[in-house]
């Protein structure tokens, strides 16, 4: 008889070590917060500045026209690009 209560005593101390080691945390580990996406910064459009006339081909053009005609001959890019301070034209021939 004795050494079936020693036989039990020692099944439930083993037992009691084995549910001390076995702890889990019923507490679920938070997900990581992942890093906020960085909004892209918008630049504003260079503006030009003022310019009072353009030349093409030699001939100076008030930037204030509204219409311009440019039929005349062969022009090139380059030729035309000044017509970007153009800003009141209207109707163009080229």
């Amino acid at each position: 008889m004795k050494r079936t209560i020693a036989l039990a005593l020692a099944v439930l101390l083993i037992f009691a070590a084995l549910a001390s080691c076995e702890k889990s945390d019923p507490t679920p580990t938070p997900a990581p917060t992942p890093e906020p996406t960085p909004t892209p910064t918008i630049q504003p459009a260079p503006t030009l500045a003022p310019v009072s006339s353009i030349a093409i081909k030699g001939v100076e053009y008030s930037t204030s026209l509204t219409e311009l005609n440019l039929s005349f001959g062969d022009l090139t890019s380059a030729d035309i690009e000044p017509l970007k301070y153009m800003v009141n034209l209207t109707d163009l021939d080229l």
